[in-house]
């Protein structure tokens, strides 16, 4: 605001100034995307209730199996109908709420060119705000976890079979812990 009477010379200074101020918005945002190109994880701005993707980077495009010009500017669940049963609702909490989610290893049923694909994720959805505190979109990380997961599992049969054999043992047979407490032992 200026007060009249006012110079041409305090319009102009005031109005370069904005301008300055904005350019150093824009770089500090583009040093941050900059940053967020090289992580190796997913990671999605998303503005506004409709979480139209703002940014994208590369990791998660290629999780999608899709390009930036596909997928910028356009909302969420239109470049990923796939994922609106499973995320849809904690996306719109966030929103709602204001308040970071979090969870490990995310079951998701992605669909890439006519093939559907299960796949593990741990995931942290945080809102974004502007400078009166009013959520205007999120950040959304991701990374999938898919190996992980299924070398566990392997694992926790792999456990579960060789308990199964002690209980079911002919012989008397048991087995133990570290500290040398019984974790299973033939009937």
């Amino acid at each position: 605001y200026l007060v009249k009477p006012f110079s041409s010379k305090e319009l102009l200074a005031r109005i370069q100034a904005q301008i300055k101020i904005a350019k150093k918005r824009d770089n500090a945002e583009q040093n941050i995307y900059n940053l967020f190109d090289g992580v190796p994880f997913a990671v999605a701005v998303l503005k506004g209730k409709d979480l139209v993707v703002d940014y994208i980077n590369q990791y998660n495009l290629n999780e999608w199996k899709q390009n930036k010009k596909d997928v910028l500017g356009r909302p969420l669940f239109e470049v990923r109908p796939d994922l609106r049963a499973s995320a849809e609702a904690i996306h719109l909490e966030v929103y709602r709420s204001g308040k970071r989610f979090i969870a490990k290893e995310i079951l998701l049923e992605l669909s890439n060119n006519e093939k559907t694909e299960t796949k593990y994720f741990d995931a942290v959805i945080d809102p974004l705000f502007d400078e009166n505190g009013k959520i205007i979109g999120q950040l959304a990380t991701s990374i999938e976890v898919t190996d992980q997961v299924m070398a566990r599992k392997k694992i926790e049969e792999s456990g579960e079979i060789s308990r199964l054999f002690i209980e079911y043992a002919p012989a008397a047979m048991a087995m133990f812990d570290k500290e040398m407490r019984y974790v299973s032992a033939s009937k």
